[in-house]
């Protein structure tokens, strides 16, 4: 029973010390050459960009198929990076799942 109790807790220490935490404080490196990644996250910026402006316009000054015209706009950048529904789990949960399944089967 001692041993239980001293696997679930390394277990509970393994989780918190995931591999995301660690990553997202890890310096961002920057090369010359523009790669798939780079361009991206250049467009998507440009997106973002054209969504502020979209927001900072006075839309009363506008005729309707204008607002019609950046209505269809708003929906076809925020469809474009609609992601649909995402699960992340860290390197401790996936251990402790298997451990888990492990025990059970």
């Amino acid at each position: 029973m001692k041993k239980l109790k001293l696997l679930f807790l390394a277990l509970m220490l393994l989780a918190g010390f995931n591999s995301a935490n660690l990553k997202a404080n890890a310096p961002e490196r920057s090369s010359g050459a523009l790669t798939e990644k780079g361009v991206e996250h250049a467009s998507s910026r440009a997106l973002y960009s054209r969504l502020k402006v979209i927001r900072e316009l006075s839309r009363h000054k506008l005729s309707s198929t204008e607002k019609k015209e950046l209505r269809k706009e708003v929906l076809t950048i925020k469809a474009k990076y609609e992601r649909g529904p995402v699960i992340y789990i860290s390197a401790g949960a996936l251990i402790l799942i298997i451990i888990l399944l492990i025990i059970l089967l």
